[in-house]
């Protein structure tokens, strides 16, 4: 959940206001007259993208916390080099550039007085550096995207960034609000989240009078390669009792309980695995509940019970249910999505990695971010790119096998020539892995464990390797 050792103001929307803190003479720039400020040595970010445009930020010697000027050197869209100073106090993160607001982060997590987050996953809202745009928008949006995918670890530092950007403006706009503690008067830090963080599904247990209401919602570690439901018991007043985290991804809905079914639909359902949606959240749940499939009478029962879903759906007389006309495909809708979540359990079992055998359709989509763009190259193929470096990966669908190394923890994704020769490697972090899993419109693309001649390959690939330093003294001795 959410840090709570600080203040959550419930009317933060209406405290930011929509104004621009930064006058025209106060951003400062260089000109070619000017003498810049001394560099410091330290680089302290870069930036490079597919189509040459690239900037680095350093600190100037005087670089302080009264004085936190920044330096940055770069190349724009136009291949033309540029060089500016940045007071990071003086950027409007509503309209500024992406240099201006990368500037703006790296103050705001230096600074010690926001919490510190990384822009590195955020899509930008323009593909040119220099050009002003609404960057605490695009830190919602990508906070969002995080909430809908259930990738609580990117959501949380999403809302990190999108809480640091809100209490700065607040901070610039004088209108800080301030708390009595036991220690005196501190800073109350609002917290940036989304309003329906918790909305993943509700769920009620029928035992006479006494009723019990439980809550579902993604864990703080959730992330998509592997999906987290708690569900959180309610008291008769409302307020939280016992929380149960159900682990998605060992759900067997031949021997689930009802608890970790609910659970399943509703990360499911989050997901948009029905056809059809009903009036309730989780609603392939909903829709067993409604028609008497689901009947735990019992909290113990609800929670312990173990039954063969996918049997009893098969074995349930469907005409004795009180269906109304437009939920008569209910059960066909529910068995679809167990056995769907059962195939994926016996693949992470026992799967190759293969991609072929993991994604399905025919749709993909493009995602972007600042690090890495994916899409499509032609019929079957789709590229790589990462933005750092300017290097291009591609892949065919048909070759390409996801693998991890046990040893190290490490994935791959490679691609072999029949002979078994590898082609080509590129290795995964589990953010590009979600991406990978965005492309293809999926959440479920899993490694299989990394075969031993395709580890040898890579290690005396890794071994042999030239440095750039022994690259430059070759051309430099042929020369």
């Amino acid at each position: 959940m959410i840090n709570t050792s600080r203040l959550l103001v419930n009317s933060y929307y209406q405290k930011l206001q929509k104004k621009s803190i930064v006058e025209e003479n106060q951003t400062k720039k260089l000109s070619i007259d000017n003498e810049p400020e001394t560099l410091n040595n330290t680089e302290i970010y870069s930036f490079t993208m597919q189509d040459g445009q690239n900037f680095s930020l350093y600190k100037t010697d005087t670089y302080s916390a009264d004085n936190p000027i920044l330096i940055v050197k770069g190349t724009d869209k136009e291949g033309n080099t540029f060089e500016q100073t940045i007071d990071p106090r003086t950027v409007d993160p509503q309209n500024a550039s992406f240099i201006e607001f990368s500037a703006l982060s790296f103050w705001l997590s230096d600074s010690g007085e926001y919490d510190s987050f990384t822009i590195n996953y955020m899509d930008s809202p323009t593909d040119d550096i220099l050009e002003k745009s609404d960057y605490l928008c695009a830190a919602r949006n990508w906070r969002d995207e995080q909430l809908d995918i259930g990738n609580m670890v990117g959501y949380n530092n999403a809302v990190k960034a999108c809480s640091a950007i809100s209490n700065y403006l607040i901070d610039q706009s004088g209108k800080t609000d301030y708390i009595e503690t036991e220690n005196g008067l501190r800073k109350a830090y609002l917290i940036d989240a989304s309003i329906n963080v918790s909305d993943l599904g509700d769920c009620i247990i029928v035992d006479g009078e006494d009723s019990k209401y439980l809550h579902a919602f993604y864990a703080n570690d959730s992330t998509v390669e592997n999906p987290i439901v708690e569900i959180q018991l309610l008291r008769e007043d409302g307020s939280p009792d016992k929380i149960y985290r159900m682990y998605i991804n060992d759900i067997d809905p031949e021997n689930a309980t009802q608890m970790e079914i609910f659970a399943l639909c509703s990360h499911a359902d989050k997901q948009g695995a029905p056809q059809e949606s009903y009036f309730f959240l989780n609603s392939s749940y909903y829709a067993g509940f409604n028609n008497d499939f689901f009947d735990a009478k019992a909290l113990d029962e609800f929670a312990t019970t173990k039954h063969n879903w996918i049997a009893k759906l098969n074995e349930f007389n469907i005409s004795d249910t009180y269906l109304e006309p437009s939920n008569e495909k209910w059960a066909d809708k529910l068995l679809d999505i167990l056995e769907k979540y059962k195939k994926e359990q016996t693949d992470t079992i026992s799967g190759d990695g293969k991609l072929i055998n993991q994604i399905v359709g025919e749709e993909r989509y493009p995602v972007n971010n600042n690090q890495y763009a994916i899409q499509k190259d032609k019929e079957g193929t789709f590229t790589i790119t990462n933005k750092e470096n300017g290097y291009i990966y591609t892949f065919s669908e048909a070759a390409a096998a996801l693998y991890k190394d046990i040893e190290s923890d490490s994935m791959y994704l490679i691609e072999e020539a029949e002979n078994g020769k590898v082609e080509q490697k590129l290795e995964i972090s589990e953010a590009l892995l979600d991406m990978i899993n965005s492309y293809f419109m999926t959440n479920h693309i899993k490694p299989g464990e990394l075969p031993e001649d395709i580890k040898k390959q890579i290690m005396n690939d890794e071994n042999n390797e030239i440095s750039p330093e022994a690259l430059q003294k070759l051309f430099e001795d042929r020369e």
